[in-house]
Protein backbone atom coordinates (compact mmCIF):
# COMPACT_ATOMS: atom_id res chain seq x y z
CA UNK A 1 0.00 0.00 0.00
CA UNK A 2 1.55 3.30 -1.08
CA UNK A 3 0.88 6.53 0.70
CA UNK A 4 1.95 10.20 0.24
CA UNK A 5 5.45 11.00 0.49
CA UNK A 6 6.30 12.78 4.02
CA UNK A 7 7.31 15.83 2.06
CA UNK A 8 3.54 16.49 0.64
CA UNK A 9 1.89 17.37 3.93
CA UNK A 10 5.31 18.93 4.43
CA UNK A 11 5.44 21.32 1.86
CA UNK A 12 1.24 21.89 2.14
CA UNK A 13 2.16 23.16 5.99
CA UNK A 14 5.07 25.32 4.49
CA UNK A 15 3.11 27.07 2.58
CA UNK A 16 0.20 27.68 4.50
CA UNK A 17 2.80 29.02 6.60
CA UNK A 18 4.26 31.55 4.47
CA UNK A 19 0.57 32.74 3.26
CA UNK A 20 0.03 33.03 7.51
CA UNK A 21 2.88 35.64 7.51
CA UNK A 22 1.27 37.86 4.68
CA UNK A 23 -0.82 40.58 7.00
CA UNK A 24 -4.17 39.95 7.73
CA UNK A 25 -6.60 42.74 7.35
CA UNK A 26 -9.51 42.73 9.93
CA UNK A 27 -12.39 41.70 8.38
CA UNK A 28 -13.86 38.59 8.53
CA UNK A 29 -13.00 36.79 5.22
CA UNK A 30 -9.21 37.42 6.43
CA UNK A 31 -9.51 35.88 9.78
CA UNK A 32 -11.30 33.13 8.72
CA UNK A 33 -8.81 32.30 5.38
CA UNK A 34 -5.88 32.51 8.74
CA UNK A 35 -7.75 30.75 10.59
CA UNK A 36 -8.19 28.08 7.58
CA UNK A 37 -4.35 28.31 7.27
CA UNK A 38 -3.43 27.53 10.43
CA UNK A 39 -5.63 24.24 10.65
CA UNK A 40 -4.25 23.08 7.59
CA UNK A 41 -0.67 24.30 8.50
CA UNK A 42 -1.01 22.36 11.84
CA UNK A 43 -2.96 18.77 10.03
CA UNK A 44 -0.01 18.79 7.68
CA UNK A 45 2.76 18.82 10.16
CA UNK A 46 0.81 16.27 12.55
CA UNK A 47 -0.05 13.57 8.57
CA UNK A 48 3.75 14.20 8.30
CA UNK A 49 4.50 13.22 11.49
CA UNK A 50 2.24 9.84 11.16
CA UNK A 51 3.63 9.30 7.62
CA UNK A 52 7.10 9.07 9.03
CA UNK A 53 6.27 6.74 11.91
CA UNK A 54 4.17 4.38 10.09
CA UNK A 55 6.39 3.95 7.21
CA UNK A 56 8.26 0.46 6.89
CA UNK A 57 6.94 -2.68 8.06
CA UNK A 58 7.39 -4.12 11.87
CA UNK A 59 8.85 -7.87 12.32
CA UNK A 60 7.62 -9.79 15.19
CA UNK A 61 10.19 -11.17 17.75
CA UNK A 62 11.76 -14.94 16.57
CA UNK A 63 10.42 -16.23 19.85
CA UNK A 64 6.64 -15.98 18.10
CA UNK A 65 7.18 -17.37 14.84
CA UNK A 66 8.23 -20.48 13.31
CA UNK A 67 11.42 -20.80 10.58
CA UNK A 68 9.31 -19.45 7.97
CA UNK A 69 7.94 -16.55 9.31
CA UNK A 70 4.58 -18.36 10.60
CA UNK A 71 3.08 -18.24 13.87
CA UNK A 72 4.64 -20.34 16.30
CA UNK A 73 1.78 -22.64 17.88
CA UNK A 74 3.53 -23.14 21.18
CA UNK A 75 4.83 -19.30 21.27
CA UNK A 76 1.06 -18.26 20.53
CA UNK A 77 -0.51 -20.52 22.67
CA UNK A 78 1.91 -19.07 25.76
CA UNK A 79 0.96 -16.05 25.00
CA UNK A 80 -2.61 -16.61 25.45
CA UNK A 81 -2.25 -18.17 28.70
CA UNK A 82 -0.32 -15.39 29.83
CA UNK A 83 -2.83 -12.57 28.84
CA UNK A 84 -6.03 -14.56 29.84
CA UNK A 85 -7.17 -12.86 32.51
CA UNK A 86 -6.99 -9.73 31.27
CA UNK A 87 -8.19 -10.62 28.05
CA UNK A 88 -11.69 -9.56 27.77
CA UNK A 89 -11.13 -5.69 29.80
CA UNK A 90 -8.07 -5.06 27.25
CA UNK A 91 -10.20 -6.05 24.15
CA UNK A 92 -12.67 -3.43 24.97
CA UNK A 93 -10.52 -0.77 26.04
CA UNK A 94 -8.04 -1.22 22.73
CA UNK A 95 -11.24 -1.20 20.26
CA UNK A 96 -13.01 1.32 22.28
CA UNK A 97 -15.64 -1.33 23.08
CA UNK A 98 -16.08 -1.66 18.95
CA UNK A 99 -15.66 -5.21 19.44
CA UNK A 100 -19.12 -5.75 20.52
CA UNK A 101 -20.52 -4.05 17.46
CA UNK A 102 -18.39 -6.21 14.87
CA UNK A 103 -19.38 -9.62 16.92
CA UNK A 104 -23.29 -8.64 16.94
CA UNK A 105 -23.15 -7.74 13.03
CA UNK A 106 -21.27 -11.43 12.61
CA UNK A 107 -24.32 -13.03 14.82
CA UNK A 108 -26.58 -11.15 13.18
CA UNK A 109 -24.88 -13.13 9.23
CA UNK A 110 -25.62 -16.32 11.48
CA UNK A 111 -29.29 -15.44 12.22
CA UNK A 112 -30.03 -14.63 9.00
CA UNK A 113 -28.96 -18.61 7.88
CA UNK A 114 -30.60 -20.17 11.05
CA UNK A 115 -28.27 -23.61 11.34
CA UNK A 116 -30.27 -26.60 12.05
CA UNK A 117 -27.52 -28.64 13.28
CA UNK A 118 -23.55 -28.41 15.32
CA UNK A 119 -22.22 -24.69 15.05
CA UNK A 120 -18.62 -24.89 15.97
CA UNK A 121 -17.15 -21.20 17.35
CA UNK A 122 -13.46 -21.55 16.57
CA UNK A 123 -10.58 -19.67 18.39
CA UNK A 124 -13.41 -19.05 20.91
CA UNK A 125 -11.40 -17.44 23.59
CA UNK A 126 -13.70 -16.37 26.15
CA UNK A 127 -16.62 -17.51 25.08
CA UNK A 128 -18.15 -14.22 23.80
CA UNK A 129 -19.68 -15.33 19.96
CA UNK A 130 -20.39 -18.69 21.48
CA UNK A 131 -22.13 -16.61 24.28
CA UNK A 132 -24.14 -14.97 21.31
CA UNK A 133 -25.19 -18.06 19.10
CA UNK A 134 -26.36 -19.68 22.24
CA UNK A 135 -28.93 -16.61 22.94
CA UNK A 136 -29.52 -16.28 19.51
CA UNK A 137 -29.91 -19.67 18.02
CA UNK A 138 -32.95 -22.54 18.37
CA UNK A 139 -32.12 -24.52 21.51
CA UNK A 140 -32.17 -27.45 18.33
CA UNK A 141 -28.65 -26.20 18.33
CA UNK A 142 -25.51 -27.67 19.57
CA UNK A 143 -22.99 -25.15 20.41
CA UNK A 144 -19.66 -25.80 21.08
CA UNK A 145 -16.99 -23.40 21.42
CA UNK A 146 -13.55 -24.33 20.65
CA UNK A 147 -9.81 -23.71 21.21
CA UNK A 148 -6.29 -24.74 21.36
CA UNK A 149 -5.44 -22.68 24.40
CA UNK A 150 -6.98 -24.04 28.13
CA UNK A 151 -5.91 -20.64 29.49
CA UNK A 152 -8.92 -19.05 27.29
CA UNK A 153 -11.22 -22.10 27.75
CA UNK A 154 -10.82 -21.77 31.36
CA UNK A 155 -12.22 -18.02 31.52
CA UNK A 156 -14.79 -18.86 29.21
CA UNK A 157 -16.33 -21.48 31.64
CA UNK A 158 -15.66 -19.50 34.40
CA UNK A 159 -18.32 -16.43 32.48
CA UNK A 160 -20.46 -19.76 31.59
CA UNK A 161 -20.50 -20.41 35.27
CA UNK A 162 -21.43 -16.74 36.41
CA UNK A 163 -24.16 -16.09 33.82
CA UNK A 164 -25.81 -19.46 33.32
CA UNK A 165 -28.42 -19.00 36.33
CA UNK A 166 -29.73 -15.68 34.64
CA UNK A 167 -29.42 -17.19 30.96
CA UNK A 168 -29.93 -20.89 31.10
CA UNK A 169 -29.24 -21.33 27.31
CA UNK A 170 -25.66 -20.69 27.71
CA UNK A 171 -25.43 -24.34 29.61
CA UNK A 172 -25.79 -26.35 26.38
CA UNK A 173 -22.66 -24.72 25.57
CA UNK A 174 -19.91 -27.37 25.67
CA UNK A 175 -16.09 -25.79 25.62
CA UNK A 176 -13.52 -28.02 24.17
CA UNK A 177 -10.11 -27.42 23.57
CA UNK A 178 -9.10 -28.35 19.36
CA UNK A 179 -6.22 -27.11 17.35
CA UNK A 180 -7.43 -25.87 14.13
CA UNK A 181 -4.86 -27.42 12.05
CA UNK A 182 -6.53 -30.88 13.05
CA UNK A 183 -9.75 -30.42 14.21
CA UNK A 184 -11.25 -33.11 16.80
CA UNK A 185 -14.55 -33.53 14.21
CA UNK A 186 -15.56 -36.02 11.78
CA UNK A 187 -16.16 -35.37 7.91
CA UNK A 188 -19.05 -33.16 7.54
CA UNK A 189 -20.30 -32.87 10.89
CA UNK A 190 -20.98 -29.28 11.07
CA UNK A 191 -23.64 -27.03 10.05
CA UNK A 192 -22.17 -23.77 10.83
CA UNK A 193 -18.33 -22.64 11.92
CA UNK A 194 -17.46 -19.02 13.06
CA UNK A 195 -14.07 -17.84 13.78
CA UNK A 196 -13.36 -14.11 15.38
CA UNK A 197 -10.24 -12.75 15.42
CA UNK A 198 -7.97 -16.19 15.44
CA UNK A 199 -7.40 -16.81 11.33
CA UNK A 200 -4.71 -14.79 11.99
CA UNK A 201 -2.88 -16.52 15.12
CA UNK A 202 -2.87 -19.91 13.44
CA UNK A 203 0.19 -22.04 11.87
CA UNK A 204 -1.20 -22.09 8.57
CA UNK A 205 -4.24 -20.54 7.30
CA UNK A 206 -4.68 -22.58 4.20
CA UNK A 207 -4.36 -25.66 6.32
CA UNK A 208 -7.11 -24.28 8.63
CA UNK A 209 -9.17 -23.14 5.84
CA UNK A 210 -9.09 -27.18 4.66
CA UNK A 211 -9.90 -28.52 7.76
CA UNK A 212 -12.89 -25.94 7.93
CA UNK A 213 -13.98 -26.99 4.53
CA UNK A 214 -13.35 -30.55 5.61
CA UNK A 215 -15.89 -30.58 8.36
CA UNK A 216 -18.56 -28.34 7.12
CA UNK A 217 -21.10 -30.26 5.83
CA UNK A 218 -21.82 -29.15 1.80
CA UNK A 219 -24.20 -26.79 1.78
CA UNK A 220 -23.18 -25.15 5.66
CA UNK A 221 -21.66 -21.91 6.05
CA UNK A 222 -18.41 -20.62 7.20
CA UNK A 223 -18.22 -16.77 9.16
CA UNK A 224 -14.39 -15.50 9.77
CA UNK A 225 -14.83 -11.95 11.37
CA UNK A 226 -10.85 -11.07 11.36
CA UNK A 227 -8.90 -8.07 11.25
CA UNK A 228 -7.95 -6.37 7.62
CA UNK A 229 -6.15 -3.84 5.94
CA UNK A 230 -7.74 -0.13 6.38
CA UNK A 231 -8.99 2.24 3.31
CA UNK A 232 -5.82 3.83 2.22
CA UNK A 233 -6.34 7.38 3.58
CA UNK A 234 -6.91 5.67 7.28
CA UNK A 235 -4.02 3.05 7.04
CA UNK A 236 -1.09 5.47 8.36
CA UNK A 237 -3.22 6.47 11.83
CA UNK A 238 -4.05 3.23 11.69
CA UNK A 239 -0.56 1.78 11.97
CA UNK A 240 0.29 4.51 14.31
CA UNK A 241 -2.06 3.48 16.81
CA UNK A 242 -0.90 -0.31 16.62
CA UNK A 243 2.51 0.17 16.73
CA UNK A 244 3.10 2.66 19.42
CA UNK A 245 -0.21 3.65 21.21
CA UNK A 246 -1.75 0.11 21.26
CA UNK A 247 1.17 -2.09 22.70
CA UNK A 248 1.95 0.56 25.58
CA UNK A 249 -1.71 0.71 26.79
CA UNK A 250 -2.13 -2.95 25.98
CA UNK A 251 1.24 -3.59 28.30
CA UNK A 252 -0.09 -1.20 31.15
CA UNK A 253 -3.55 -3.37 31.16
CA UNK A 254 -2.29 -6.68 30.64
CA UNK A 255 1.63 -6.62 32.33
CA UNK A 256 2.66 -8.31 28.82
CA UNK A 257 3.44 -5.27 26.35
CA UNK A 258 5.10 -7.86 23.86
CA UNK A 259 2.38 -10.07 23.91
CA UNK A 260 0.38 -7.03 21.64
CA UNK A 261 3.61 -6.54 19.67
CA UNK A 262 3.07 -9.89 18.41
CA UNK A 263 -0.42 -9.28 17.61
CA UNK A 264 -0.09 -6.06 16.15
CA UNK A 265 2.66 -7.29 13.43
CA UNK A 266 -0.24 -10.32 12.88
CA UNK A 267 -3.45 -7.39 12.45
CA UNK A 268 -0.67 -5.59 10.16
CA UNK A 269 0.77 -8.13 7.79
CA UNK A 270 -2.84 -9.97 7.58
CA UNK A 271 -4.31 -10.27 3.74
CA UNK A 272 -6.43 -7.57 3.26
CA UNK A 273 -10.28 -8.46 2.41
CA UNK A 274 -9.95 -9.29 -1.46
CA UNK A 275 -7.26 -11.40 -0.70
CA UNK A 276 -8.58 -13.72 2.43
CA UNK A 277 -11.52 -13.92 -0.08
CA UNK A 278 -9.41 -15.76 -2.33
CA UNK A 279 -7.63 -18.27 0.03
CA UNK A 280 -11.28 -19.22 1.35
CA UNK A 281 -12.39 -20.08 -1.92
CA UNK A 282 -8.89 -22.09 -2.77
CA UNK A 283 -9.90 -23.75 0.20
CA UNK A 284 -13.06 -25.20 -1.89
CA UNK A 285 -15.88 -22.58 -0.33
CA UNK A 286 -18.09 -20.47 -2.74
CA UNK A 287 -20.32 -17.67 -2.80
CA UNK A 288 -17.41 -16.05 -1.00
CA UNK A 289 -18.74 -12.86 0.37
CA UNK A 290 -16.34 -10.17 2.11
CA UNK A 291 -17.78 -7.21 4.33
CA UNK A 292 -15.96 -4.31 5.32
CA UNK A 293 -16.18 -2.74 8.72
CA UNK A 294 -15.00 0.08 10.60
CA UNK A 295 -13.00 1.95 7.56
CA UNK A 296 -11.52 -1.51 5.99
CA UNK A 297 -10.35 -2.16 9.59
CA UNK A 298 -12.31 -5.20 10.17
CA UNK A 299 -13.24 -7.60 7.50
CA UNK A 300 -16.70 -9.91 7.71
CA UNK A 301 -16.70 -12.99 5.20
CA UNK A 302 -19.27 -15.56 4.78
CA UNK A 303 -18.71 -18.78 2.55
CA UNK A 304 -20.92 -21.58 1.83
CA UNK A 305 -19.15 -24.83 1.24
Amino acid sequence: MKFPPPVVPLTVSAVCFVLLRTPASHDLFSRTTHLVLSVLCAIGIVYHIILLLSTGQRHPTKEMTSGEGAPDPTAVRSLFDRIAPRYDITNRVMSFWFDLQWRKKLIAKVVRNPPNGRVVDLATGSGDVAFALARALPASSEIIGMDFCQGMLDQAIIKQRQMQTACPALGRIHFQQGDGMALPLADSSVDALTVSFGLRNMASRSKALAEMHRVIRPGGHLYVLEFSQPWRWFRPMYLVYLRFVLPLVAGLLTGDKKAYQYLNHSIECFPNRAALAAEIRQAGFTRVEPQALFFGLVALHHAVN
